[in-house]
């Protein structure tokens, strides 16, 4: 995930010239980067001149960053000091999960978040239990080998009697356990799951972060939701969840039954809309 001890997460804003806002990007984005900076996370990456951009920068890369946005006149400010003790933070969170009494619906803690083992092993007992509300299809496999599993489930009367909901619980398995970035047999594994299926009328990519609905080629989008557009899929949206950028990805556990009630809201209304307005 992080590989600093120590590091922060800056803010870059546009100033006088727009141009500027993609300036960073363009110095530290790339696999060298001059002085050594090549190493820079983006967490938001230049996308619009209107957007910020957040950056993790590792320890030992501060002062160059620091100099290089105050050298070209960079608005910036820190919105994570200390990466490394948020990380701590959650992994301390994870393995007192991981000491509990085994595993039941009764116990899983939806406020919390897990290992991609407890989520796999939660998403077997929920088929094992109900057969007849969940079952799980297998779409592909990952680099590493992992199983990329898909949810389907009927238990939206209303909804269900039309279509059928599928839910890509962990789309990037190597990457939630590794680097938290997709790899190409998973991005595989989708592009097959939807050409196979062939009439999904609504697709929606759910991830953080930045609390925004981005469109098919909205100016900060790019990537799956637009590909489904081009494949005929009307209702494709992005949900960029919870927060703006005070945590990052590093959202804590108390924002995760918050961030899924408000979520859930909207994604009623885009299902009834798809069911009401068919093409």
């Amino acid at each position: 995930m992080v590989k600093a001890t120590r590091g922060q997460v800056k803010r870059a804003y546009k100033k006088a010239v727009e141009e500027k806002m993609f300036l960073f990007g363009a110095q530290f984005g790339n696999d060298e980067g001059p002085r050594g900076l090549g190493d820079l996370d983006f967490w938001r990456a230049p996308a619009h001149p209107d957007l910020p951009i957040d950056v993790r920068v590792p320890f030992h890369s501060l002062q160059g960053v620091k100099v290089f946005l105050e050298t070209n006149d960079i608005q910036y400010s820190i919105m994570i000091n200390n990466v490394q003790k948020l990380i701590d933070e959650e992994r301390s969170h994870m393995m007192r999960q991981r000491q509990l009494p085994e595993l039941s619906l009764a116990n899983f803690n939806f406020a919390a978040y897990h290992d991609l083992d407890t989520i796999y092993s939660f998403m077997d007992l929920l088929v094992r239990a109900k057969p007849l509300l969940v079952s799980k299809i297998e779409i592909g496999q990952t680099t590493e080998g992992r199983p990329i599993n898909v949810l389907k489930d009927p238990a939206l009367t209303s909804i269900m009697n039309q279509f059928d909901i599928f839910l890509e619980v962990v789309t990037n398995p190597d990457g939630y356990v590794f680097t938290h970035s997709k790899s190409e047999p998973e991005v595989k594994a989708i592009v097959d799951f939807v050409r196979q299926h062939g009439n999904i009328k609504a697709f929606i990519s759910i991830h953080s972060y930045s609390q925004m609905l981005l469109y098919p080629y909205d100016q900060a989008s790019g990537g799956t939701v637009d590909w489904t557009y081009d494949q005929g899929i009307k209702y494709s949206y992005t949900f960029e969840l919870r927060d703006k950028g005070r945590y990052g990805f590093l959202l804590p556990a108390n924002q995760i039954l918050p961030t899924a009630e408000e979520t859930w809201l909207a994604l009623m209304v885009i299902m009834e809309h798809t069911r009401d307005h068919p093409y």
